[in-house]
């Protein structure tokens, strides 16, 4: 039940194992639909590392049926959008439309995913663009830093590795590794068909078996290993800038587990504020600039999160943070070494 209306998710698979989660909305003016791929950095092997998120920019490039020019054309006629992102456990390539232009945003998607030509010299200047993406994000610390409390939590397991991959691994990558990648890991039985909104059953189901039941792979995808067991540990990143930030990372509860909603209600009610705009929290003090908590909740791990930027060498942004969630950050911030190392992971005892 939600808001007091009951809404009903029909499941089914089409003829080629490709799962299909639908439902209707009546009433409602659009409908969204997504093709969610299992690629994603978690599946990639070290010297596949950005390869997913790689892929993601290659199919909006063109198809054997469609120009680039013409799928850039075609996704503004739609009137929706028409997009896609790479996670740590997939990527998903979406469109948001009008009712009746669903046939039209499900044969551009469907081209997209089955159909794309990686030309050389559209390859070459993707490769430039996520250069730049991740230059970007060594710019942009609130970003990096999430990227560096992967790296720190998971430590050797495909989930610390980030999305974009790194400098060096994208500026040395070749053609046909992104194709063999595409091809292991973009299949039928590792991809769900999902939509929501106004549609007619019956007819979204022939439609998506024309589309995509014609669609084979031969055999199997990568499975990741399991998360093990962490242990405590620090990475820190020296940059010349006014603000620290900083990451806290905890064992959460798996994805399917009960506890996960209480968790993100807790998460609510515990640190989730803009401490400048909401002077009348008293508790943080003058700590900082903004404050929040977030379980990220994956098929493999569970953590949660605590994310603070402020002024550096404000030791009282970790005690705040200690205060409220009961760990052991102040007596292991000197071993931090903030404003020493550029670059240092420091293993913790407990």
């Amino acid at each position: 039940m939600i808001g007091g209306t009951k809404r009903m998710c029909e499941e089914f698979v089409l003829s080629n194992g490709l799962r299909v989660v639908a439902e209707p909305i009546e009433n409602y003016p659009s409908v969204s639909v997504g093709l969610w791929i299992g690629a994603g950095s978690m599946y990639e092997s070290a010297e596949e590392n950005g390869l997913s998120h790689f892929v993601e920019h290659i199919l909006f490039k063109s198809t054997e049926n469609r120009t680039t020019k013409q799928i850039a054309v075609e996704m503004d006629a739609l009137g929706g959008q028409v997009n896609a992102f790479t996670a740590k456990e997939c990527t998903c390539y979406y469109a948001k439309v009008i009712a009746e232009h669903l046939p039209r945003a499900m044969d551009l998607l469907c081209d997209m995913l089955l159909n794309a030509r990686v030309d050389e010299a559209e390859f070459e200047k993707e490769r430039g663009v996520i250069l730049e993406e991740i230059a970007m994000c060594e710019d942009t610390p609130e970003d990096l830093v999430y990227d560096l409390l992967a790296e720190a939590y998971f430590g050797e397991h495909p989930l610390a590795r980030p999305i974009l991959g790194s400098h060096d691994q994208i500026a040395s990558i070749g053609r046909e590794a992104l194709l063999t990648f595409k091809k292991k890991h973009y299949r039928p039985d590792n991809t769900v068909l999902a939509i929501a909104g106004q549609f007619d059953r019956t007819q979204f189901r022939d439609m998506a078996e024309r589309l995509l039941g014609g669609w084979h792979a031969e055999g199997e995808t990568h499975i990741p290993a399991p998360v093990e067991s962490t242990k405590p540990r620090m990475l820190t990143r020296k940059k010349d800038i006014e603000q620290v930030h900083m990451c806290l990372a905890f064992p959460g509860v798996e994805q399917d587990d009960e506890d996960l909603y209480p968790i993100s209600v807790m998460n609510n009610l515990s640190v989730d504020c803009d401490c400048d705009a909401h002077p009348a929290a008293p508790e943080m003090g003058d700590i900082g600039i903004l404050a929040s908590t977030d379980p990220v909740a994956l098929d493999k791990a569970c953590v949660d999160l605590v994310y603070a930027s402020d002024d550096p060498g404000k030791v009282h942004l970790i005690e705040r943070i200690e205060s409220r969630h009961g760990t052991h950050t102040l007596d292991h911030a000197a071993a931090i070494g903030l404003g020493d190392p550029d670059y240092e992971l420091i293993d913790i005892d407990n």
